[in-house]
């Protein structure tokens, strides 16, 4: 509590201290990722952008848990047209509050190299077929990258901390 208090007055700015606010009620109600030092540290450190960049990450892991994925994989953040272009419309000029997250180790970003079978299938039956030699059978086409970011442990420490209502930690070993 007294960490809680001495980072707290510190916050000058309404966003921060409306995080801690949400961390005091949160701990308040058992929630014990709410008074883990790491995450009272962690919002202490925050920028009002980063504040509601973390509102917003946490309306993606609600959005994410609705759906079927959401019981295979850890919680991920496609980082692609539909992601960016929420992001702008949420307001987000810049790319500062991700790498803050970045930085801070609550998001990590992934890239993924996935092969498309049907296109491979396709290459294949074109490599061995005597009328097609010596033509491009498509590799470019075979690999397609994804780039996405991952909610780490600590983030989902933060988010629950702060948001419990909407995250629920989903990955493989539950």
């Amino acid at each position: 509590a007294f960490r809680w208090f001495e980072r707290a007055t510190e916050a000058d700015e309404p966003e921060i201290q409306d995080l801690f606010a949400k961390l005091l009620a949160n701990a308040s109600g058992g929630n014990e990722e709410a008074l883990r030092k790491r995450n009272i540290d962690l919002v202490s450190n925050l920028s009002p952008d980063d504040a509601r960049f973390l509102a917003f990450v946490s309306d993606q892991v609600a959005e994410f848990n609705q759906t079927a994925m959401a019981r295979y994989y850890s919680f991920v953040i496609k980082y692609d047209f539909i992601f960016t272009h929420r992001y702008k419309e949420a307001g987000f000029t810049n790319e500062l509050p991700i790498d803050t997250m970045l930085a801070l180790g609550v998001l990590r970003f992934e890239r993924d190299l996935k092969m498309d079978g049907h296109q491979i299938g396709h290459a294949i039956s074109l490599a061995t077929s005597e009328h097609v030699r010596g033509t491009d059978i498509g590799l470019s086409r075979m690999f397609e990258q994804e780039e996405k970011l991952v909610l780490t442990e600590v983030g989902k420490s933060l988010l629950t901390a702060l948001f419990p209502a909407q995250l629920i930690v989903t990955n493989l070993n539950q």
